[in-house]
């Protein structure tokens, strides 16, 4: 069918074609059809079968680097950020538990300064009252 249209038109035609269930055909092909012109007639068509395996071997290989290519890039933008989060969240645990024991030593002073006063105003109070009872 196709030599019949290149015969009438005068053009050239090609189609990649896949021959995986044609038994006298490789899995991928290019059917081309070109004119044979004399005297600007047409006077035949000429068939070319190309075995493009290799070459769809090779643009698979290519895609499947690339591919590979944007994944590794893809995860390390993304380990980036992640590893600053990580970071970060270990930094903020780290002064969190500084500032809780802080915490805890100012509350101990506190406690320590409060009981500290309280036997003070104790030990004042009685000779105070002892002396305004005198007086």
């Amino acid at each position: 069918m196709n030599a019949a249209n290149v015969l009438k038109s005068g053009k050239t035609y090609s189609e990649l074609k896949d021959g995986i269930n044609k038994t006298n055909r490789p899995d991928i092909y290019v059917e081309a059809y070109a004119p044979v012109i004399r005297e600007g007639k047409v006077i035949a068509v000429s068939e070319v079968y190309i075995n493009e395996i290799t070459t769809a071997a090779l643009i698979f290989e290519n895609f499947l680097y690339f591919g590979l290519t944007i994944a590794a890039l893809v995860g390390f933008v993304v380990a980036i950020p992640l590893a600053a989060v990580a970071f970060i969240t270990f930094e903020l645990k780290k002064r969190n538990a500084e500032l809780d024991k802080e915490r805890l030593r100012a509350v101990r002073a506190e406690r320590a300064k409060s009981t500290f006063l309280a036997h003070m105003s104790h030990k004042l109070r009685t000779p105070l009252n002892a002396i305004q009872g005198m007086s």
